[in-house]
């Protein structure tokens, strides 16, 4: 019975991150129609977990040392080395001293490297081919939204695909996912990010984005993301005597871009498809399908796993320079050996900046600070995305890239901004809670919406108050103080 009841509770709040992510897009603003301050209650369910995680898991070798490394502190403009002089944008060259130390071999993300990366998976649809099976062969199968959401405003679609893949005298089954962006999106959303220097901030999904995190984290930082095969320029009108391409343009993403321009003024339509692997499953289902046929939640040894590699793995991507924006179960993919990688980075940002938009006479490398709210799913959502939300909506404030540059004073400006690392840091606390509670403490990180909330900052975020987290492992007490406050 609680299995089903814990089901129907996760396929509804599947379908409910949905609806929210749908709002997001449309500029729309999520807020009830009261303040709860005064009038939440203190009456709490008791929770049934409450015995001690073994101490190794939790030793300060393993978890403290990972959680350390998610503490950001800002990196001042003689920390960076300033030694390597083969990259076309010098600036862009020069990585801070503290990130070398960590892996010399591996450069960390910026836009010039992230444009260089997508050019080397660029390529056309009519011919790209894997293991003699050619790509317009590929049996396509629709990935539908949860419940086949009819209402569904992504513009994107997805697909999956399996085919039987010629390798020597042997057939290896491979699995795809495809993710198809209509031209005329790629083409409006690269041109901002060019705009911007590669730092443009979407409310709803940045297509450019996730091509260029997943092109850079295939070649410089694999095991993070699943492997990415190719990006595809696919054309609607697969007779067009068009269809075959100079390959100079595959060598520019500016002519690349100008070409689809061109397509596009002459009512020519398409889709650039990126295609990766298609990894396990995410998070969400795999506890559905863990847990099936039994009356109970998943074991402790196994959230125990999954908090651990979740962390780790947060700790590679930031390593790799990208904050992710949007983490939760559904994006998270994790293997039955229990290895997990991150998926959807339609939402990524890089991690640091050259050019602070907010600050004065600003020179060095610094966190890369955001002023989009619209960030995860809503109970992922950090506070100050909500308190963002609220100003803009009493400014009116519908575009804060361009809006926010009429705000002259620059002690004003820096308060429409936050640091996206704390961002990546606080998702991983709620997803750490979603998993050992088997379920959120709170529905969203709003004091004025949420009384659990509201009840945890008032105490510093002290786990120790409440009567069902209060049995909680000390040092997981800790680690989520850390990751939330």
């Amino acid at each position: 019975m609680l299995s089903r009841i814990f089901k129907k509770i996760l396929l509804r709040k599947k379908e409910h991150h949905e609806k929210f992510e749908d709002e997001q897009e449309d500029g729309r603003f999520l807020f009830s129609n009261f303040s709860i301050k005064d009038k939440w209650s203190k009456n709490k369910r008791i929770s049934s977990i409450g015995d001690d995680i073994k101490s190794e898991f939790w030793s300060k070798e393993n978890l403290m040392y990972n959680i350390k490394l998610l503490k950001n502190e800002k990196i001042e403009v003689n920390d960076y080395d300033t030694s390597d002089d083969d990259c076309d944008d010098n600036k862009i060259s020069k990585y801070p001293k503290i990130l070398k130390e960590r892996d010399n071999s591996k450069p960390i993300f910026n836009w010039h490297l992230g444009k260089i990366s997508v050019l080397k998976m660029l390529d056309n649809a009519e011919n790209f081919s894997i293991g003699g099976v050619k790509y317009k062969d590929w049996d396509l199968i629709p990935i539908l939204p949860p419940n086949n959401n009819k209402n569904d405003k992504k513009v994107h679609k997805m697909f999956k695909a399996s085919i039987s893949a010629r390798y020597g005298l042997k057939n290896k089954t491979m699995k795809f996912f495809i993710k198809k962006i209509p031209m005329d999106t790629w083409v409006k959303q690269y041109n901002l990010m060019t705009e911007y220097d590669g730092e443009y901030l979407l409310a709803g999904e940045n297509a450019v984005m996730e091509a260029m995190a997943l092109a850079f984290l295939n070649e410089y930082h694999p095991n993070i993301a699943p492997k990415f095969y190719k990006l595809l320029y696919e054309e609607d009108n697969k007779n067009s005597s068009d269809c075959i391409l100079d390959n100079e343009i595959f060598y520019d993403l500016n002519l690349f871009n100008d070409f689809l321009c061109e397509k596009l003024n002459t009512n020519i339509n398409g889709n650039i498809v990126m295609i990766s692997e298609y990894y396990g499953e995410d998070i969400f289902d795999f506890i559905l399908r863990e847990t099936e046929g039994f009356n109970t939640f998943l074991n402790k040894n196994k959230k125990k796993k999954i908090l651990y590699e979740s962390l780790h793995l947060l700790v590679k991507l930031h390593d790799a320079g990208f904050s992710h924006l949007d983490l939760s179960p559904e994006n998270i993919l994790i293997s039955d050996k229990y290895q997990m990688l991150f998926c959807d980075f339609a939402k990524s940002t890089p991690l640091y900046s050259f050019k602070l938009r907010h600050l004065k006479h600003f020179e060095g490398l610094y966190s890369f600070e955001s002023c989009e709210p619209s960030i995860g799913k809503i109970e992922y959502m950090p506070p100050e995305c909500w308190n963002l939300l609220r100003k803009y909506k009493k400014m009116k404030i519908k575009d804060p890239m361009r809006n926010l540059n009429y705000i002259t004073d620059q002690d004003k400006r820096k308060d429409f901004y936050y640091d996206v690392s704390n961002a990546d840091k606080y998702m991983l606390g709620v997803f750490f809670i979603w998993v050992w509670n088997n379920g959120y403490l709170w529905s969203r990180s709003d004091p004025e919406q949420d009384h659990v909330f509201y009840e945890l900052s008032q105490a510093d975020m002290n786990f120790n108050m409440l009567e069902r987290t209060k049995k909680w492992p000390d040092d997981f007490k800790f680690i989520l103080k850390v990751t939330t406050s």
